[in-house]
């Protein structure tokens, strides 16, 4: 794509940024928001909706670029207020930040006001480095392994690609997804659902961030039995959102217990279990030939009929399966992965709020 780069809350994620549906525009639109001109090293805050108060920075590699109007541009004084401190700050107060979104109004939202007063207490600039080198280490860590998982998925794409599209054979079967497997929509939930029972529940951001589900990083709700158990998950589902990010995908990789998924997605539950990484590729594969755009330009929801009649060539039983043991050993490295980075995320979300607070003092 050419043009300047034009930065939606969808493209921020909790210190990263997402080139996911990174959109553009031209000069002439650009001189309309040149209010909202981004520069090096500024901190982007989403300020409406459920990804309300996710933060990164901008990467220079996306500049020139733009915000929309659910994005916040945070610029500090650069002699008096590192850039990478304020974000780690930000990150900081999130469950302050929440709090405050769901104040006066049906939908969450962070007001330029409500920005504008937040107290920050900031040490002097050679401590904020500090501080901030301290947590850019772990940080580091993190993105290395999420760099790993992603050659690792590519590595996977590209094994399934050469194996059941390029190597496709014409006396394969041709079959339709709703024949192979069961496709069931989520459950639908207030936020302040009452139950009996606590559940980890997959929504949408959660399919967005990442194609391997960890029940750990997920939200809590509170439903009855009853009403959940049909909508519970297990090992080798596939979860594919319907509106916001429609034909995204995520799989389940360990066996389950009391986690069950949001009305806005779709659970794939194939008929032999076992064939699990295989459809997940195969939904990967096809996502982009989805029929998602209602005019050509504006995405609509994807639904149950939709995938149902998914029409691809299906390769013998045996086939799948030595595909899948062949492709078990990438996926366990990615889930082992995927654990490190919980563990570091973990030890860096304790250590965030002590140093901030002074608690902790770097030497």
């Amino acid at each position: 794509m050419e043009g300047i780069s034009l930065i939606r809350s969808q493209n921020i994620l909790d210190f990263e940024f997402s080139y996911d549906g990174l959109a553009f525009i031209d000069e002439e639109q650009a001189a309309e928001l040149r209010n909202v001109t981004l520069e090096k090293n500024d901190v982007l805050l989403n300020i409406t909706g459920d990804s309300v108060a996710r933060v990164c920075k901008v990467p220079p590699e996306v500049l020139p670029a733009r915000v929309n109007q659910h994005v916040a541009i945070i610029r500090g004084n650069k002699n008096e207020l590192d850039s990478d401190f304020l974000l780690y700050f930000l990150q900081s107060i999130k469950a302050f930040l929440l709090s405050i979104s769901e104040i006066g109004a049906t939908r969450r939202a962070i007001t330029k006001v409500m920005i504008e007063d937040l107290d920050i207490s900031i040490p002097l600039i050679s401590e904020q480095r500090q501080i901030t080198s301290t947590l850019k280490s772990l940080d580091d860590r993190i993105d290395l392994l999420h760099r790993n998982n992603k050659t690792l998925e590519q590595l996977g794409e590209t094994i399934f690609r050469q194996w059941f599209i390029e190597g496709a054979n014409k006396k394969w079967e041709t079959a339709l997804l709703g024949e192979k497997g069961e496709l069931k929509n989520g459950v639908n939930y207030a936020r302040n659902e009452d139950g009996d029972t606590t559940f980890k529940i997959v929504n949408v951001r959660d399919v967005t961030e990442t194609k391997y589900i960890f029940k750990e990083s997920l939200d809590e709700i509170n439903m009855d039995l009853k009403k959940a158990k049909s909508y519970l998950l297990k090992k080798y589902d596939t979860i594919i959102v319907r509106s916001a990010s429609p034909g995204e995908t995520a799989i389940i990789l360990e066996e389950q217990e009391e986690l069950i998924y949001s009305g806005f997605t779709i659970r794939f539950r194939p008929h032999e279990t076992e064939f699990g990484f295989y459809f997940f590729l195969l939904l990967q594969s096809i996502k982009k030939k989805l029929d998602i755009f209602s005019d050509g330009t504006t995405l609509k929801n994807i639904n149950q009929e939709i995938l149902r009649n998914i029409e691809f060539q299906y390769p013998p039983s045996e086939k799948i399966k030595e595909f899948n043991k062949t492709i078990f050993p990438l996926f366990e490295k990615i889930w082992n992965n995927k654990r490190q980075i919980e563990k570091l995320q973990n030890l860096r979300d304790t250590l965030l709020p002590k140093l901030m607070s002074g608690e902790i003092k770097i030497n």
